[in-house]
């Protein structure tokens, strides 16, 4: 597992025990666009369910890796036969950046604007739509026709949609862990 990672977070929200030695930091990390991953990986594993994706493409997309932990981004800069070091790149300055839900911080401010209201659930699928639906389609078999991919991604988010149907954001938080780098090239 590595430190920093989805699994790290989702091992810490799950096992109570685990969370006994963390830091207050470290406990608003575990919750991180937590909601929203178990809901887009229960959206794909229903694909599945359903036989409307394959086993191989069930397996070889991790829904998690959307959002990436802070250890996965800088884990390239440090394994010896990386690509990122073989090329010349090295790991010059890297912070996280702690930031509140950016999903329902806009949706209170559209709320506060005025005009027609849109329920969150609506609101975050749109957004998480925005954010993933390259990734889940470029998963697709390219034995699919285009058509058919387009498709499966309108029948994912319609189960993510159902998923979050009834969700508001005092509830559902997805707070996020923004990571910055500076890499630079040495050879």
């Amino acid at each position: 597992m590595i430190p920093g990672s989805h699994d790290d977070y989702r091992q810490l929200v799950l096992n109570p025990d685990a969370r006994k030695d963390q830091s207050d930091v470290m406990k608003k990390q575990a919750a991180t666009a937590y909601h929203l991953l178990v809901d887009a990986e229960r959206a794909w594993r229903e694909l599945r369910g359903r036989n409307i994706i394959t086993e191989e493409e069930y397996t070889s997309y991790d829904v998690s890796m959307v959002c990436r932990g802070a250890g996965e981004i800088t884990k390239p800069f440090h394994e010896v036969n990386s690509p990122v070091l073989q090329s010349g790149l090295s790991l010059e300055f890297h912070d996280q950046l702690f930031h509140p839900d950016p999903f329902s911080t806009s949706w209170y401010a559209l709320q506060g604007q005025g005009g027609e209201s849109t329920p969150y659930g609506e609101y975050l699928t749109m957004i998480y739509r925005a954010m993933s639906s390259v990734s889940i389609h470029g998963n697709l078999s390219c034995k699919r026709s285009e058509e058919e991919k387009q498709a499966i991604v309108g029948q994912y988010y319609e189960i993510f949609r159902q998923c979050v149907a009834d969700v508001h954001p005092d509830s559902y938080d997805n707070h996020w862990i923004i990571s910055r780098l500076v890499a630079r090239k040495t050879m």
